[in-house]
């Protein structure tokens, strides 16, 4: 069964949706769109049955969703303070991947809205891994401090 559409806009494109759901069983977790194939195909126009994609674009498709996948589970999981700011930095990589994503197949939507996620992913580091760090080495001199006066007072 053949379900291919002709893209609005480009004439000579033809989107293949059975490549769609394979290249998204394959790709596990990767964002493909229709918008994202018809892009890459007008591209490569001697190709047509092939999705044409530098070795850069090739990355971040793996980078982009292996990263925010991986850094879901480090903020989620809430293991203490470094892992969680490490998550955000990780979270940081995967917004940077995106955005390449985004400006390689034309999808502005994607570009823009992990431009705002990789701000928010920068006030993360700086919370969790820079003011954080800074109250729980604080709470560690405390408690030394707590437990030498404790010890003395017994």
């Amino acid at each position: 069964m053949n379900r291919s559409v002709a893209v609005k806009g480009v004439a000579d494109t033809v989107v293949d949706f059975g490549s769609v759901i394979h290249l998204l069983g394959a790709a596990g977790v990767a964002q493909t769109t229709a918008a994202t194939v018809s892009a890459c195909r007008a591209r490569n126009r001697l190709a047509p049955n092939l999705l044409p994609v530098s070795p850069m674009e090739t990355a971040a498709n793996w980078i982009a969703p292996i990263a925010t996948t991986i850094a879901a589970i480090m903020v989620a999981a809430n293991f203490g303070t470094r892992i969680t700011g490490w998550g955000f930095v990780v979270f940081s990589v995967g917004s940077v991947a995106w955005i390449v994503i985004g400006a390689a197949t034309d999808q502005p939507a994607l570009l823009w809205q992990n431009v705002f996620l990789l701000v928010v992913n920068i006030v993360g580091i700086w919370r969790w891994l820079a003011v954080r760090a800074r109250y729980e080495a604080g709470a560690g001199k405390a408690t030394e401090t707590s437990a030498r006066i404790f010890r003395r007072q017994r």
